[in-house]
């Protein structure tokens, strides 16, 4: 009994090692988002979050080409690109070849704050190859001659986060890195909030749900999916890296392309 206990054991561990941190969900999601305006209706967003370097991976290396297949209208990046001591190189190298055919949005994460230099250079680099970061910061993002406005705060955990800075008035697509800005949201909503960090809890038990998110008070219901609130609906993307443990159970890495469409009156 104790030997056939212990196989099953090393059997999931190599499982949760080898096999499902490879294995890459890309879900296709429509979200209703409130104000969005009517020109905006079907478009797509790749959302990529918590790559936590994983540029070697099987799905790491043809990312480009993957996420070619998946016709984003825009790429929304948000943050934890690499570890704090992973180098830097060749995640800016894939996102600057992302930005050289799609626009490509961005906030840092925690693991990019904790660089040696609060991840300056990894942003600057990016910035230099066609990235637009925001920090506390919005830009116009125009297709047909229509604009939509996409803002980005910094890494919630940094404290340094300022969403009243972010925003602007009419309807906005958030970055954070976090669900932890959503406390922090005053009257004046985003329609539509983009985040990760939780990584959906990495390891979740069958019928339990995941072991540890991150996220405190907020509760593991941000660990991943969509959420609709009074006037906004919130994404958390469960990530495609790992963190802490380099294990992934019952919680596949995922890279989803969310459909903006019209909340229904």
């Amino acid at each position: 009994m104790l030997w056939s206990v212990l196989a099953l054991a090393v059997l999931v561990l190599a499982y949760a090692h080898w096999v499902e941190p490879e294995w890459l969900r890309c879900p296709e999601v429509a979200v209703a988002v409130p104000g969005l305006p009517r020109q905006f209706a079907g478009v797509r967003i790749l959302h990529v979050s918590d790559l936590h370097g994983r540029t070697h991976s099987r799905w790491g290396r043809s990312l480009v080409e993957l996420a070619a297949r998946l016709e984003p209208d825009l790429v929304a990046v948000t943050g934890d690109l690499a570890g704090a001591k992973d180098p830097a190189g060749p995640v800016v190298e894939l996102l600057v070849c992302m930005a050289r055919r799609w626009p490509v949005f961005l906030v840092p994460g925690n693991h990019d704050r904790a660089r040696g230099d609060g991840g300056r250079t990894l942003l600057s680099a990016l910035e230099a190859g066609g990235v637009t970061v925001l920090v506390n910061s919005w830009a116009r993002w125009e297709q047909q001659g229509n604009a939509l406005t996409v803002a980005g705060v910094d890494d919630p955990a940094t404290g340094r986060d300022r969403v009243a800075t972010a925003m602007r008035p009419g309807p906005v697509i958030l970055l954070s890195h976090a669900p932890g800005v959503i406390p922090k949201l005053g009257p004046q909503r985003p329609g539509l909030v983009l985040c990760g960090h939780t990584h959906g809890g990495q390891v979740c038990v069958p019928w339990v749900g995941p072991v540890y998110t991150g996220l405190g008070s907020l509760g593991r219901k941000w660990a991943g999916g969509v959420h609709y609130l009074p006037g906004m609906t919130v994404a958390v993307s469960r990530g495609m890296g790992t963190s802490l443990l380099p294990l992934r159970f019952s919680c596949r890495p995922e890279l989803p392309v969310y459909v903006l469409c019209r909340e229904e009156s």
